[in-house]
């Protein structure tokens, strides 16, 4: 308790505190501090300028291959669309073929919109209790839609 109030006076001097900035440990002790501080900032940003330059240069590849596979696909439908009907489908391989057949004919959110667009104006406007007609009636069209999607990928369902 002491101690305490001696130490509390002692540090609350202004003229203490004074002279205790210009002593030579003090000075050293905040010159080290700063120049730790100063090296951990700089040590951190020539980091993260390495990792962004990585990701930048992964992007760049990765960005560059996309717009050639996107050429390349371009210029085979181009020579696809001026070809004769039946030559055509002698260009296509059968990995082509494999993976056309495997490709759904769209995507579950988009379906059923007729369904969707119906049973969520009535949600909206009268609850979820209140639709429970349009709700079933969206299942039903999903699940003939599913159907077809799995035919399509084959699966037996």
């Amino acid at each position: 308790m002491v101690l305490r109030y001696l130490l509390s006076r002692i540090l609350n001097n202004p003229e203490v505190i004074e002279k205790l900035s210009e002593s030579y440990p003090i000075r050293r002790a905040a010159q080290i501090t700063a120049y730790a501080l100063q090296r951990g900032k700089v040590a951190a940003s020539e980091a993260l300028d390495s990792e962004a330059s990585k990701r930048l240069q992964q992007f760049r590849q990765d960005f560059t291959h996309e717009v050639k596979e996107g050429f390349k696909k371009i210029e085979e439908e181009s020579k696809t669309k001026n070809m004769p009907e039946g030559a055509a489908d002698t260009v296509q391989t059968d990995a082509e073929k494999s993976t056309e057949e495997k490709k759904p004919k769209c995507k579950a959110c988009c379906a059923c919109p007729e369904t969707k667009r119906a049973r969520d104006a009535c949600i909206i406007e009268n609850g979820e209790e209140n639709c429970t007609e349009l709700i079933e009636a969206h299942k039903k069209c999903l699940k003939q839609t599913s159907l077809v999607i799995n035919v399509s990928l084959g699966y037996d369902w």
